[in-house]
């Protein structure tokens, strides 16, 4: 076949039955009906020098730091994806091996870049070009059920994947195809958001493109149509499955990235198509959770009812277990702090002692002043439920038996509030020995 891209006419009714598939990767030889074709070379070149003049000149005119022109390169293998869709720039070096060159702007050296090279096949040096036999592992062939076919943007190329000139924008496709070169249609997804929300169904749309060479003239004649029967897989291997209109609903569940895809019996399925689930608020797919509202309320502490306000313990019955709990918070506990001051009876001076509970040396100390802010705060943790044992019961005196509990937003209970209801919130508390 020549450059210009054309199939050979008697290769077609020799070996397909006059029914060409798509491009493929080496070209067959040429025949006198292709060759009045390159009649008209002269002249496309010329056009094509003064385009690559132009092209060069906005190249050089376009501002620093603008984005440098990419295409995409994909390889669909017999059972599922080799190599999923990947920018690669349009230029590079070029691609050399066993002395044959492609420039750095062929198809072929837009999948050397994206395979990293992983490609294998055998060069035909009368038509300058390869026929790629290998990529990823996988091999096809002519000589094979199916070889690999070379798409530009759906469509088969013009030209073997060496002479193929490349351009921003392209969408290059390898795939398996029939070597009897039977039609093949090319799957694309369409109408997948780039973000969807949770349990609330989109409609996608899959068509397939075909291109067939009919006679008598072989003339290319591409059509995209609804793609029926098109499976779309979905997260944990469920699938939808489109009408005859090509279309169907999908309804995403979980949260996060989600890769969809359509595929259908005998035709290259579509490239995948990346959405993301988000309410919009659950700090996935790039959404930011709200702050959570600021806790400003005191924490709740209540005394345990055993010690009900101004109860009288009798000599020698005297509690020695305190305890407590703190109502459910928000932000948490950070500490529990407790203050047990005492005041004795008069003594024979007619004086009365006012001392205050030491946690460390587990005694009672004399208080530099009487009332309770003479006493000393100690903490028995950050449990919502609360207890300490004293050292021993208490002795004859009034007592007064404050709690402070810290949130762990800051706040810090309201000390004083007295109440003879057990249930009620309570941090301080009166009773008696006698």
């Amino acid at each position: 076949m020549p450059r210009g891209g054309h199939w050979d006419a008697t290769a077609f009714r020799e070996g397909a039955g006059g029914r060409p598939g798509s491009q493929e990767t080496c070209l067959r030889p040429a025949n006198a009906y292709a060759l009045v074709e390159r009649g008209g070379f002269m002249a496309r070149s010329l056009s094509r020098l003064l385009a690559g003049g132009l092209l060069l000149l906005l190249a050089l005119a376009a501002p620093a730091g603008a984005q440098a022109p990419s295409l995409t390169v994909r390889v669909e293998g017999d059972a599922d994806t080799l190599l999923a869709q990947t920018t690669v720039p349009v230029t590079g070096d070029p691609v050399v091996r066993g002395g044959n060159a492609c420039d750095g702007d062929s198809a072929l050296a837009a999948l050397d870049r994206a395979t990293a090279g992983a490609w294998a096949g055998t060069w035909n040096a009368g038509f300058g070009d390869w026929e790629l036999t290998e990529i990823r592992g996988e091999v096809h062939s002519f000589s094979a059920p199916s070889y690999w076919s070379f798409f530009r943007n759906e469509r088969p190329a013009d030209l073997g994947v060496c002479g193929q000139k490349v351009q921003s924008g392209d969408r290059l496709l390898l795939a398996p195809a029939p070597s009897d070169f039977s039609a093949v249609g090319v799957l694309s997804l369409e109408g997948v958001p780039g973000r969807a929300r949770p349990n609330m169904p989109f409609t996608v749309t899959v068509t397939r493109t075909t291109t067939t060479f009919d006679p008598p003239d072989y003339t290319a004649t591409t059509v995209s149509a609804p793609a029926a029967g098109a499976a779309i897989s979905l997260p944990g291997g469920t699938t939808v499955t489109t009408g005859a209109d090509g279309k169907a609903q999908v309804t995403l569940t979980a949260g996060g990235p989600v890769a969809l895809r359509a595929s259908r019996t005998g035709d290259v399925r579509s490239a995948t198509v990346a959405t993301c689930v988000s309410d919009g608020a659950d700090g996935l797919c790039g959404s930011v959770r709200p702050a959570p509202p600021v806790d400003r309320e005191a924490p709740v502490g209540r005394i345990s009812a055993s010690l009900a306000e101004k109860r009288v313990f009798r000599r020698g019955r005297g509690p020695r277990r305190l305890a407590g709990a703190v109502a459910a918070d928000p932000s948490g506990i950070r500490d529990v702090r407790l203050r047990l001051t005492r005041r004795v009876p008069p003594v024979k001076s007619g004086k009365r002692r006012c001392t205050h509970y030491h946690e460390v040396r587990e005694r009672w100390v004399r208080s530099g002043t009487c009332g309770v802010e003479g006493g000393r705060w100690f903490s028995v943790g950050d449990r919502a439920s609360w207890s300490y044992l004293l050292p021993g019961r208490l002795g004859p005196g009034r007592y007064v038996l404050d709690v402070r509990v810290v949130d762990g937003a800051g706040n810090v209970t309201a000390i004083g509030r007295r109440s003879s209801d057990g249930g009620a919130p309570r941090d301080r508390v009166i009773f008696y020995v006698r």
